[in-house]
């Protein structure tokens, strides 16, 4: 133990030895794995990239590693931005929390690479579990109630919104009318709503609550993904 302290320590940056600079690599890749691992933990949805995921350790590794080799020298650092200059990223990246996450790496690797090591890993331990407590906190305080497209086929829309609205009462917090389509060829009519259930209430309740009811043909429910607005 010892021996590590000195290693990380005792050798400033830009006359790392090849221990030093060794384990600051290592280093660099397991808090690398330990933000993968929290990116997953906390991930929202059905899959995720393993792509992804591959990409938040080596990142940290690499960011690591590129601090390391620019060391104290101005020009190397310029050199460095105009060899990243030429390299087009084309890969948009579509959810802002995997944008923070690619960040979170970064940032965590250039604190390795500039050998304060000690720092860079309570500071990752830290953000990272900082991450997990907002994660616990979001299902308990931050999350509305789920959203539910309902699309209904009617041929009675006069007919339909009256009753929607009279039968939905007890069953949702809100309800709004999101579209109504032109009559089809057969004459019916297709009315969709978005809709908050309560607490209490379930999907299959809601569907035979309008069934058949106030001239509906048809009724199915979409879950509705936190990212839609209407």
């Amino acid at each position: 133990m010892d021996f590590l302290q000195q290693a990380m320590s005792a050798v400033p940056i830009g006359q790392s030895s090849l221990v030093h600079i060794l384990i600051n690599i290592l280093v660099g890749f397991f808090m690398g794995l330990v933000i993968a691992w929290t990116y997953r933990v906390t991930h929202v949805g059905f899959t995720y990239a393993r792509t992804f995921m591959f990409t938040l350790v080596f990142l940290t590794t690499i960011a690591t590693l590129v601090i390391i080799a620019i060391g104290e020298s101005v020009a190397r650092a310029f050199a460095l931005a105009g060899a990243l200059s030429i390299i087009r990223f084309r890969t948009p990246i579509k959810d802002t929390r995997d944008m923070t996450f690619v960040f979170f790496a970064l940032i965590s690797g250039l604190a390795m690479g500039t050998g304060h090591l000690a720092m860079a890993v309570l500071a990752t331990l830290l953000i990272a579990g900082l991450i997990l407590l907002y994660y616990r906190l979001s299902g308990t305080y931050f999350t509305e109630a789920q959203k539910y497209m309902l699309r209904l086929t009617t041929d009675d829309v006069a007919g339909t919104e009256r009753f929607v609205g009279d039968a939905l009462k007890d069953l949702v917090r809100d309800q709004r009318l999101m579209n109504v389509s032109k009559p089809q060829d057969d004459g019916n009519v297709e009315m969709v709503y978005v809709v908050r259930l309560l607490d209490e209430a379930t999907v299959s309740g809601l569907s035979e609550r309008l069934s058949g009811q106030g001239g509906i043909r048809d009724v199915s429910t979409l879950a509705l993904s936190d990212t839609v607005d209407f």
